[in-house]
């Protein structure tokens, strides 16, 4: 997928792109002497493709199985453009990391769903983003699991 295709994908799938967003807030470069947060210096168009498949192929696995938990599909829809799904990707990448944060402190999910989402997120293996360079010598984002 090139920068134009990725953009107009994450402009229709806020989850994905929201969740991409807050890896990127929430992750720092600590390669960096100042141990900015990644955000600063990178974006999407950062990613390389497979951190970026990933990126998707993980949020379609969260929300695929989080359909299944009564209450969810009533609050959040099928429609994968909404802002409430954008929430959703911030959370997803906050609960499942350990940032101490996430849908059991959202107050604008129900009360209802808020353990379920986070025991969800919880049982996804936490991922860290960092730099590496393309043999061209350019900076680029991959992942690595616990």
């Amino acid at each position: 997928m090139n920068q134009s295709e990725r953009s107009k994908f994450l402009s229709e799938n806020p989850m994905v792109r929201d969740y991409i967003h807050c890896m990127f807030w929430s992750s720092y470069n600590h390669d960096c002497p100042d141990c900015t947060p990644m955000d600063c210096n990178y974006d999407y168009s950062d990613l390389s493709d497979e951190a970026f498949k990933l990126c998707v192929d993980d949020c379609d696995a969260f929300l695929k199985k989080a359909h299944k938990i009564p209450g969810v599909t009533d609050f959040f829809g099928e429609d994968r453009d909404s802002e409430m799904m954008g929430l959703m990707g911030h959370n997803l990448w906050l609960n499942r990391n350990g940032h101490g944060t996430g849908f059991w402190d959202e107050d604008l999910f129900p009360e209802a769903l808020r353990e379920p989402l986070s025991d969800l997120a919880r049982k996804m293996n936490g991922l860290y983003p960092f730099v590496a360079k393309t043999p061209e010598g350019y900076d680029i984002i991959e992942m690595e699991g616990s």
